[in-house]
């Protein structure tokens, strides 16, 4: 760290042993209530956020990298964006946009299609994960090409849903045991698609390559692919 830096007190700033004593504590209760099924890879215990930079409840102060994990890069407590949630609160907390009709939706969606590509009527699907996103992708993909497989990347991340694992490159989340009985994807690598020349099956309605790899896990090649080869395999994977 530079003298600027530090000077300007921009500089995370560690005060204990990490984690910390009380950091500790939470980690410990954590453990014996919340399921080891998530992919957690640090013991972070965070107890607030102020800008683009985390505390945890010993006072430690860490630069975030995570940007609010994929999707809220908004930092963190931003006056602004605190006051828009204070504003929608004191009207309601939430409300079933499936069931009914909200003004700030249309308004969102508006500006949704306003800046999607290309000049053809655009629609919005609003869902509250990404796994519900890819579930509509691949129900709108089989209900306009009436073909019933997949085609998903090794190393990308679907969701977590029954559907949506066996569709990740994750071995952790590719678990025989909870995976669908009837297969209906196929995994490949994604530089199978640049280097092979091959076309994809015509079975295969869309190829399902989720921009976001950080979540993903462990790429390592399944068993019964060869390296540079064209041919797909499916991973039989392992439990955690």
């Amino acid at each position: 760290m530079n003298r600027a830096a530090a000077k300007s007190g921009y500089e995370p700033q560690i005060k204990t042993t990490l984690p910390g004593p009380k950091a500790r504590k939470v980690l410990e209760r954590d453990k014996k209530v919340i399921t080891p099924a998530y992919t957690r890879g640090y013991p972070l215990v965070i107890d607030r956020g102020e800008g683009s930079y985390v505390y945890d409840p010993d006072g430690n102060k860490f630069l975030d990298f995570t940007a609010g994990v994929a999707v809220n890069a908004l930092g963190h407590a931003h006056p602004e964006i605190v006051r828009v949630i204070q504003e929608q609160s004191e009207k309601f907390i939430h409300m079933a946009g499936t069931d009914f009709y909200y003004e700030v939706m249309a308004s969102f969606a508006e500006k949704l299609c306003a800046i999607a590509p290309g000049k053809s009527q655009k629609q919005t699907f609003l869902a509250n994960s990404g796994t519900e996103a890819v579930e509509a992708a691949i129900k709108l993909a089989r209900y306009i090409t009436r073909r019933p497989r997949m085609i998903a990347f090794f190393g990308c991340f679907h969701g977590r849903s029954r559907r949506r694992s066996p569709r990740s490159g994750a071995t952790s989340l590719r678990c025989s045991a909870t995976s669908p009985t009837r297969r209906t994807a196929t995994s490949i690598s994604s530089r199978t698609c640049s280097s092979s020349g091959r076309r994809r099956p015509r079975t295969s309605p869309r190829s399902s390559s989720s921009p976001s790899r950080a979540k993903a896990g462990t790429t390592s090649r399944p068993r019964g692919s060869s390296k540079g080869s064209g041919r797909s395999a499916t991973s039989t994977g392992s439990c955690w």
